[in-house]
């Protein structure tokens, strides 16, 4: 799914054109493999009442951290490229960006991707917009 209303929100909220958002927007999707997530917690829908419920609000919650995030970004690299913006934006939070990223890489190494999974990447993505 392409998160077109979320890109032009955050282009409006910004006033940044759509096409340097939509490109921070991908690229932090690109290295967070935040499509990856969603993809893999698709199956994990077809579970009872509760876990669809679950499954389905820490996969909203990971595009609203997205959006959150990319309107982060393009606030501290109004003048920059969009890849200047993310690469400064990773710069300034070395730290919680490695340990996200470690984390990322262990869950796609880990086997199928389970709720307790995706509601761990679901804090880390959290803890990014702290940061």
């Amino acid at each position: 799914m392409i998160p077109a209303c979320d890109i032009v929100e955050v282009a409006r909220l910004s006033e940044l054109s759509v096409g340097k958002t939509a490109a921070v927007n991908f690229q932090l999707a690109a290295r967070f493999g935040l499509e990856w997530l969603r993809d893999d917690a698709q199956p994990l829908l077809a579970g009872d009442h509760w876990q669809h419920r679950a499954v389905s609000a820490i996969v909203e919650d990971l595009y609203s951290q997205q959006r959150a995030l990319c309107r982060a970004v393009l606030s501290e690299g109004v003048q920059a490229t969009p890849e200047d913006a993310v690469q400064n934006w990773i710069t300034a939070n070395d730290e919680i960006f490695e340990r996200a990223t470690a984390l990322f890489d262990d869950l796609k190494s880990a086997g199928a991707l389970d709720l307790a999974k995706l509601a761990l990447a679901n804090r880390h993505m959290r803890e990014l917009l702290l940061a």
